[in-house]
């Protein structure tokens, strides 16, 4: 049995959520802010946090809030706490290890899925192995980028450093 993982509100379109990266260790559920926005909500839906998430990108970042939400899968709803990022990444959200407890849910990230217990059987949540593949591709990318940015910066501080120094 195959199953759907969709957020309750009918209104949000399921290709909104349809790149969740499961990452037990994560500290926190992330739910990134374009996708955020693409399911129909405002600022003004957050609830304000005082901490910052550091770790999946190397740096600090500071939520933009948090936002509970009720995901559904077949019969089965939890709801999760979010913090929202706006982060460049090509997930829609991060979902951490207690989530998949709740849902008592079995991972293998060799068959890109997770079982867990419904009512009437074992449901599934099947990855898609090659989005999978061009996410992380696609974050790779990105964080090279982002490195190649920080050392050109550096270089061209340098430089002028070295320039007012010249000039002197």
């Amino acid at each position: 049995m195959k199953s759907e993982c969709r957020y309750v509100d009918s209104a949000i379109p399921p290709t909104a959520v349809d790149k969740i990266l499961v990452d037990s260790g994560s500290s926190v559920d992330v739910l990134f802010y374009h996708t955020f926005k693409e399911i129909g909500y405002d600022d003004i839906n957050l609830a304000p946090v005082e901490y910052d998430i550091f770790g999946f990108n190397g740096t600090a970042t500071i939520p933009k809030g948090e936002i509970t939400l009720t995901i559904t899968i077949d019969t089965l709803e939890t709801i999760v706490t979010f913090s929202v990022v706006e982060v460049d990444i090509p997930y829609n959200a991060i979902i951490r290890r207690p989530w998949i407890h709740g849902v008592r849910g079995i991972t293998s990230t060799f068959h890109q899925c997770i079982r867990f217990p419904v009512p009437d059987g074992i449901g599934e949540i099947k990855g898609d192995i090659i989005q999978a593949k061009e996410c992380k591709d696609l974050n790779v990318r990105h964080q090279e980028g982002r490195k190649q940015r920080k050392k050109d910066k550096k270089k061209m501080a340098r430089e002028v450093k070295q320039e007012r120094e010249f000039q002197v």
